[in-house]
């Protein structure tokens, strides 16, 4: 192999590798900016993100909203003027 064709497939070993580590960048661009979940996404399962408290029953809700949520705790007591 002559002196020109090596200094060729270095450059081309040089160009792919550059091209690959391009390619992981955009993809992990696009990744985290468009095909990431937001973190937003569960909180209206989430009780303490509707600023909500816990509750087994609703009996100790009676002026406050008391949905029945998945998770933990089967209810959520949640104060009618957080929920507004």
């Amino acid at each position: 192999m002559n002196k020109k064709a090596f200094e060729m497939a270095i450059s081309t070993v040089i160009v792919l590798v550059l091209a690959l580590i391009l390619l992981s960048v955009g993809i992990y661009i696009i990744y985290s900016k468009i095909l990431k979940p937001t973190e937003g996404t569960t909180s209206v399962l989430d009780c303490s993100a509707q600023g909500g408290l816990p509750v087994i029953n609703c009996d100790s809700c009676l002026s406050h909203i008391c949905p029945k949520l998945p998770g933990g705790n089967p209810y959520c007591c949640i104060n009618s003027k957080q929920a507004g």
